[in-house]
C-alpha cells in the first residue's frame, strides 16, 4: 500500500519537506488512498517526490509542470518528462527534444534530466502518481492538482520571478487563478498535442531570454 508519509520522508531538503508536510494531512492521504488503494502506483514510491531533492524550492528558477508520471515503471522516475537511459526515449520526450535541437541548435540523446534540475528548473507534474484506471486516474489527479497548487503557490510567494513553462490543458488549469508573472504556455508534448502549440514554440530560449532580462545565469540545456 502507498504510503504518502514514508515518501516524504525522502526528500532530503528539509525545508521542502515541512512545506509539504504542512499541506499533506491524513485526511487528504485517505482520500488519495481511496483511489489508489491495492493498485500499484507510479512512479515507485521513493520517488514520488524526487523532484524536490534537488534544491530548495524557494530557489526555483522554472517550473517546468506537465500532466502525470509516464504510465509505465520503467519510464516515470519521479521528474516531469525525464527518463533515466539513452535509448527508445518516450515520444513526449522525443518532441521535447527535437524543440531543443530546432530552439537552440542543441542536440541531446540522454533522456535523464538531472541536469535541468540541479540547475534550478522543478520538474512537476500536476498529478505526482499514475494508476493503470482511467477513472481513478481522473480522481488522483484533481487530489493531486490541490497539493500541487499550493506547492506552486509557496514557490511564488518566495520568489515573484520565477519562470511557468506551462505544458498542456491539465497543467495550465492547476496554475488557474496564480499570479504567475513569468508564464510560457504550450500544448503538451505528446504526439496528439505537438503540432497544436508545442512544435516551434521556443520554449528554451524564451526561458533563457527572461533570465537574460533578470540578470540570471541561463540554463544549459
Amino acid at each position: 500500500m502507498f504510503d504518502v508519509f514514508n515518501a516524504i520522508n525522502e526528500i532530503k531538503i528539509e525545508n521542502n519537506r515541512k512545506i509539504i508536510e504542512n499541506f499533506i494531512t491524513k485526511e487528504w492521504e485517505q482520500k488519495l488512498l481511496l483511489f489508489i488503494n491495492n493498485i500499484n502506483i507510479i512512479p515507485k514510491e521513493s520517488n514520488v517526490f524526487r523532484c524536490f531533492n534537488y534544491f530548495d524550492i524557494s530557489k526555483t528558477k522554472v517550473v517546468l509542470l506537465g500532466q502525470d508520471p509516464y504510465p509505465n515503471s520503467n519510464d516515470a522516475c519521479g521528474l516531469a518528462f525525464s527518463v533515466e537511459r539513452k535509448e527508445n526515449l518516450p515520444k513526449s520526450l522525443t518532441n521535447i527534444f527535437k524543440e531543443l535541437e530546432s530552439d537552440l541548435n542543441v542536440t541531446r540523446i540522454n533522456g535523464n534530466l538531472e541536469n535541468w534540475a540541479e540547475q534550478g528548473i522543478l520538474l512537476l507534474n500536476a498529478a505526482l502518481t499514475f494508476v493503470d484506471d482511467q477513472s481513478r486516474q481522473a480522481e488522483c489527479i484533481k487530489l493531486w492538482k490541490q497539493f500541487t497548487k499550493y506547492t506552486l503557490s509557496k514557490i511564488i510567494g518566495k520568489n515573484k520571478n520565477v519562470i511557468f513553462l506551462i505544458l498542456g490543458k491539465k497543467a495550465e488549469e492547476t496554475c488557474e487563478g496564480l499570479n504567475i508573472k513569468n508564464k510560457i504556455i504550450t500544448s503538451h508534448p505528446s504526439p496528439l498535442g505537438y503540432t497544436k502549440g508545442f512544435k516551434n514554440s521556443k520554449i528554451f530560449s524564451r526561458v533563457n531570454e527572461i533570465l537574460k532580462n533578470e540578470d540570471e545565469q541561463l540554463i544549459e540545456w
